[in-house]
């Protein structure tokens, strides 16, 4: 049984010692180069299509799907509040968004409940 527990440590070392030689380039998201509307960033899920929903404290909900930039907030959709705690993402696509004081709001990529 040692073995199987030195053979697991010894794999998990080298993927992580693998990972780090390849010298990562990193892409920093903010205010300056995207559509953000703030820099506070509270939540982050991702979709099965592979969009980042991003929850900001005060700029409300943005979502990137690698190219494109689409900001929800109180002015554009049916958020009720700009100051976003929590996304889940359900097993039909639903995004749940938690926020600060207006309750949680859901979004089905058409319509706002």
């Amino acid at each position: 049984m040692k073995s199987k527990i030195l053979f697991s440590f010894f794999f998990v070392v080298l993927v992580f010692n693998f990972s780090f030689s390849q010298n990562p380039e990193w892409v920093v998201y903010d205010v300056t180069n995207t559509r953000l509307l703030d820099n506070n960033f509270r939540a982050i899920a991702i979709d099965v299509q592979g969009n980042k929903w991003i929850g900001t404290w005060g700029g409300g909900l943005a979502k990137f799907d690698g190219v494109r930039w689409t900001v929800y907030n109180i002015f554009n959709s049916g958020l009720p509040d700009n100051l976003i705690l929590s996304i889940a993402i359900d097993g039909q696509g639903n995004k749940w968004i938690g926020t600060w004081g207006g309750g949680l709001a859901k979004f089905d990529g058409v319509r706002w409940t």
